[in-house]
């Protein structure tokens, strides 16, 4: 702040605040969201990266449950609310609720909360078997990684808009990982800035291998990334035969 005597600045005044509590709260909270990234098994693979310490990607597994959570928005408020998600979740899920009505069910919960300009998208599912079943809440397409093509899925609304309905069983999707390694992903990765625009999906796809990882994945969009920050989280889901 400067000190100005008839416009003219004499000096300044600057003032400290000890950050060490506030980035001690802020580290806890970085590890007890990575402590629900969940290890990886035999057939999947996790990956997480937020764009933030925090962030509002979330892996759900709860076997035979598992999938991916885009929350919009980015940081603290959005990692609250992945954390509410979850709990939900749980929730719901305890009283084995037919999969399409997984939707319904956390729309109408998270209603509760009044909750402004906040929705979610995402694919959930249960793994039975090498077979998939899942619902597509408005998120990204799936990625056949073996074939390297794009799954086209039928979707039902984002939740959080409030459009949700009591959906029946042709909104379910199925993929056989006989078919090919089935990659679940957020938008932060197809959204990436390269030197020559956004990745988006036909470029991941241009750079995918069959027996790629979710590491190695990674790094090749590391390797095609304009310099800057990373802007939104990454998350990833690969089921592998």
């Amino acid at each position: 702040m400067p000190i100005k005597k008839d416009n003219e600045v004499l000096g300044a005044i600057e003032l400290f605040t000890d950050a060490e509590k506030m980035d001690a709260d802020m580290s806890l909270a970085i590890r007890i969201q990575e402590s629900f990234v969940p290890q990886n098994t035999e057939n999947i693979e996790f990956f997480y990266r937020p764009s933030t310490g925090l962030g509002g990607d979330m892996i759900y597994y709860n076997p035979p449950w598992v999938g991916i959570i885009d929350i919009s928005g980015h940081g603290i408020a959005a990692a609250l609310v992945s954390m509410l998600v979850r709990t939900t979740l749980d929730t719901i899920i305890a009283f084995d609720p037919p999969l399409q009505g997984l939707p319904f069910l956390l729309e109408n919960e998270l209603k509760k909360f009044s909750f402004q300009n906040i929705y979610l998208t995402g694919v959930i599912g249960q793994l039975s078997e090498g077979v998939y079943r899942f619902v597509n809440m408005g998120h990204p397409s799936p990625i056949n990684v073996t074939k390297k093509t794009l799954i086209e899925t039928k979707n039902v609304i984002p939740v959080g808009f409030g459009f949700s309905e009591e959906y029946d069983e042709s909104v379910i999707n199925t993929h056989n990982l006989n078919d090919g390694n089935l990659l679940l992903y957020t938008d932060g990765l197809t959204e990436i800035k390269t030197k020559s625009g956004m990745l988006t999906s036909q470029g991941l796809l241009d750079i995918l291998s069959p027996n790629d990882t979710t590491s190695t994945i990674y790094l090749k969009t590391l390797h095609l990334r304009a310099p800057g920050l990373q802007e939104d989280d990454i998350t990833m889901i690969l089921f592998k035969k």
